[in-house]
């Protein structure tokens, strides 16, 4: 899954059948993660991500 909002890209792979991976990146260059490598659920990647995004 992929998505923008406000000049950030955020990314959610599915890197096996319940296991999810996320990065988002600013300004095109700046790779950010939320410092777990792995996820059970896609909501519980989601709301992760966007969490670190806030902070």
């Amino acid at each position: 899954m992929f998505w923008e909002h406000n000049k950030t890209s955020f990314v959610i792979i599915k890197v096996a059948e319940k296991t999810y991976r996320s990065q988002f990146h600013c300004r095109g260059f700046q790779r950010y993660g939320t410092g777990k490598s792995d996820f059970d659920h896609i909501s519980d990647c989601v709301l992760a991500t966007l969490q670190v995004h806030a902070d």
